[in-house]
């Protein structure tokens, strides 16, 4: 389930935080992020805060990351 994912622009998308399993997408490089485009930057922090919060308070554990750097949530059924 992807609880934050990344439109083509990259900028980030809500999903939904209801999952067993979520995965929460980060910036490959968030460091020339911050350089180019502040605001995404300030984007990305919340919208990763936001979706970190909502998963763990609802029960969920990180994991770890997977392959492609993104937060692995997994909250027990």
């Amino acid at each position: 389930m992807l609880a934050l994912s990344i439109a083509e622009d990259g900028s980030p998308v809500p999903g939904r935080l209801d999952g067993v399993t979520s995965l929460v997408a980060v910036p490959r490089d968030i460091a020339s992020v911050r350089a180019a485009d502040p605001g995404m930057a300030r984007r990305w922090r919340v919208a990763v805060r936001d979706a970190l919060t909502g998963l763990v308070g609802a029960g969920g554990r990180i994991d770890g990351f997977d392959r492609a750097g993104w937060y692995v949530v997994r909250r027990e059924s």
